[in-house]
């Protein structure tokens, strides 16, 4: 071979070299433009200065729910039963909105934030999932990163609510969520690009642990705990056998029941757990979880008076909370499933349970034992945070899809090592 033909060769491996990084990029940039409203930090809702932000993320936000759909439309995305269970289930929320005079507003913001982010997965392709992890990392990644970096730097907050020091993240356990999404896909990430877990997993999960320490949620640490762990013994054959979506959603299912229904929580000592999670249980005496169960027995009862179809989108949740927090209703349910409940009524809760199920299912006909273990570990995350908070937004419906995704399984399962037989 001539010196002119290996410098020709040459020349032509680095050109196809750069149109791949050029392609890469160009994909990373268009799902970071489609994704980023969907995690707007909430100093753009509590910073009055910067309040005109908030009409730039709701038109953003219009223009990516639209692209998203066009996509699917252009892509023939099929109808899969997820996302199907997961269109009934908002059919159904919006039904009991419009007759139980609820908030317009709130059903078409909420709609397109559920199905927008089904449909961005549902026409993934296999060659697209790795500038797609890369856009979330760099999304969720540079928000966790800037929050801890602000509060290091800034002891007195960028800015003040209600007398409490903020920064850019929500002083609470909302969007220390965004971390189960973040550790989830860093691993992915790692195996895509190496084949084994790396400095993006290890990354991701040193910042997120010290994320939620700062906004001091002991529900999303613990969840996050779990998932950490679960992906950490993916190899192992144990770990293996007990870790699947399926499992995952049969415990705390059972951890559901009994701490919602069968209020075994009433008998904790909780002294002594305030005492360790450095928690105010004061509010008034015997006072549970920092009072969800006086919330979980008032929604329950709203519940029972329209069980059907609930009451669609609402500002309030729960009612008759004048004896434990002095007001008449209250803004979260402060569980995913009772909010599911009093939103769209049993059967809402019956089409998105299925939903859910969907996606386990799919999940669990992966061939590769070790990658169902990661998808159970985001899983388990997910509905073991549930019980104590509304996760019902885009980060769970951007989850579940994924774990519902063929193609992100396909993609995903060739690359992760399949442990000990």
């Amino acid at each position: 071979m001539s010196a002119s033909t290996v410098s020709s060769h040459i020349s032509s491996k680095r050109y196809s070299q750069a149109r791949k990084a050029e392609r890469l990029t160009r994909q990373v940039l268009l799902y970071m433009f489609l994704l980023m409203p969907f995690f707007r930090p909430t100093i753009i809702n509590d910073w009055p200065a910067i309040a005109p932000l908030k009409t730039v993320f709701a038109g953003w936000l219009l223009l990516s729910c639209l692209m998203l759909a066009y996509r699917f439309v252009l892509r023939n995305g099929r109808l899969e039963p997820f996302l199907v269970l997961l269109s009934l289930y908002l059919t159904a929320a919006a039904v009991a909105t419009l007759l139980g005079n609820g908030l317009r507003y709130d059903l078409v913001v909420n709609t397109a934030m559920f199905i927008a982010p089904a449909l961005l997965i549902a026409v993934l392709r296999k060659d697209e999932v790795l500038p797609f992890l890369v856009a979330t990392l760099l999304v969720i990644g540079v928000l966790v990163v800037l929050e801890l970096a602000t509060r290091a730097l800034l002891l007195g907050g960028i800015y003040r609510l209600d007398g409490d020091a903020r920064w850019i993240l929500e002083g609470g356990s909302l969007q220390s969520r965004w971390c189960f999404l973040l550790v989830f896909f860093a691993a992915a990430f790692d195996y895509l690009a190496k084949g084994r877990l790396g400095a993006a997993f290890m990354g991701a999960s040193a910042v997120s642990i010290v994320l939620v320490l700062a906004l001091a949620s002991a529900t999303s640490m613990v969840a996050l705990v779990a998932e950490i762990v679960v992906i950490l013994f993916s190899w192992s054959s144990p770990v293996q056998r007990f870790a699947t979506s399926r499992n995952a959603l049969l415990i705390t299912t059972v951890f559901l029941v009994l701490i919602v229904f069968v209020r075994i929580a009433d008998y904790l000592p909780y002294d002594q757990i305030a005492t360790i999670l450095g928690k105010d249980l004061t509010y008034s005496q015997g006072s549970t979880f920092t009072g969800r169960t006086y919330i979980w027995d008032s929604v329950i009862g709203s519940i029972a008076e329209s069980p059907i179809i609930g009451y669609g989108y609402q500002q309030y949740v729960a009612t008759d909370l004048w004896q434990f927090y002095y007001v008449h209703d209250y803004g979260s349910a402060h569980n995913l499933w009772l909010q599911i409940g009093f939103t769209a009524g049993v059967f809402g809760i019956i089409l998105f349970a299925s939903a859910v199920v969907s996606a386990c299912s799919t999940a669990d006909k992966c061939s590769n034992r070790a990658y169902r273990a990661v998808l159970c570990g985001l899983v388990l995350s997910l509905m073991l945070t549930s019980v104590f908070e509304n996760t019902l937004n885009s980060l769970l419906i951007l989850a579940l899809s994924f774990v519902a995704s063929p193609e992100a399984s396909e993609a995903l399962s060739m690359s992760v090592p399949r442990g000990r037989a």
